[in-house]
């Protein structure tokens, strides 16, 4: 019953924190100038609220933090963002609280704008729309929020950043071939049971962190978010890396070994056999956000460990 108990919140949590991500990715691609004002401002907002996690990362990393009201419940980095008033989720935002913040800015992604934010205009709010959905994404919605927070001068020097970052993955996994990339999101943990697992899609956020860090996704079938393979499947794919992703690990009682265990258990998969499964913890896993970058340098560690990384990098 423990070891129950543990699973149900193993993926409870794991929900909880890809359903943007999963909202996102079937959305599909946004028009061209993917992030769009629906009101234009016509001074620096003082008073922003953010609908997402990812919004949040971004306001407070071009250095509009002191500009934020109010964020969701799962906004908790950095963690001055835990601190600031909560305006419900991110499926179910509470308009109450929004305007009783009375913001100059709501800052929404893409796949919210037909449903919060039909109402944010019928409240008469002035509404910014921003697209996560893959790395191209969020850096242009680095751009966008910080000319419409009057930041523009920090986000230039992120980007340069996350630009330069990038730049170094790419040269040091250039030449080295490109292993086939399984990136796992969610799956049936009971006894170990690998029938039905969730991986990452043929494009979209994770694809590109893929190929940014030097691998191809070793799924090429339909686009979809998140297609569901059995072990057959799994064999068929033939990965040469396994990446799982499982954020917050702590919470949910289980260890990070009881994971590993599984694909060892299934006999024939090269990278299992090999050695070559890695189990990602952290929350920005699932955040596509700037802290993109961190994960793009996890996966780039793991696809290709023999690459000149320096030492404590």
């Amino acid at each position: 019953m423990q070891n129950r108990r543990a699973v149900i919140a193993a993926l409870v949590v794991l929900a909880a924190l890809i359903a943007p991500i999963v909202l996102r990715m079937r959305t599909g691609p946004s028009a061209p100038g993917r992030s769009t004002a629906i009101r234009e401002l016509q001074e620096r907002p003082a008073r922003i609220i953010s609908m997402a996690p990812s919004i949040t990362e971004v306001l407070f990393a071009v250095g509009a933090g002191d500009q934020v009201a109010g964020v969701t419940r799962y906004c908790d980095y950095p963690p001055e963002a835990a601190t600031r008033p909560q305006v419900g989720g991110y499926l179910d935002p509470s308009y109450e609280a929004i305007l009783s913040l009375q913001p100059d800015l709501v800052v929404i992604l893409s796949e919210q704008e037909t449903s919060s934010g039909k109402m944010f205009r019928e409240l008469n709010l002035s509404v910014l729309v921003v697209e996560h959905r893959d790395i191209s994404g969020i850096l242009e919605s680095v751009t966008t929020i910080g000319r419409a927070a009057g930041r523009e001068q920090q986000a230039a020097g992120l980007l340069e950043n996350l630009q330069a970052r990038m730049d170094t993955i790419r040269g040091r996994v250039e030449n080295r071939g490109r292993p086939k990339v399984l990136v796992v999101l969610g799956r049936n943990l009971s006894a170990g049971d690998l029938s039905n697992t969730y991986i990452a899609g043929s494009d979209g956020f994770y694809n590109d962190l893929v190929e940014l860090a030097g691998g191809s996704n070793s799924y090429r079938g339909r686009t979809i978010a998140f297609p569901a393979v059995s072990a057959e499947g799994l064999h068929l794919l033939a990965p040469e890396v396994i990446i799982e992703v499982i954020p917050n690990l702590g919470r949910t009682g289980i260890d990070s070994e009881r994971f590993e265990q599984a694909w060892s258990e299934l006999p024939g998969l090269l990278a299992a056999d090999e050695g070559n499964v890695h189990v990602f913890v952290t929350g920005y896993a699932v955040r596509p956000g700037p802290r993109f970058i961190l994960l793009a340098e996890d996966m780039a560690r793991a696809i290709h460990p023999g690459a000149d990384w320096p030492a404590g990098e």
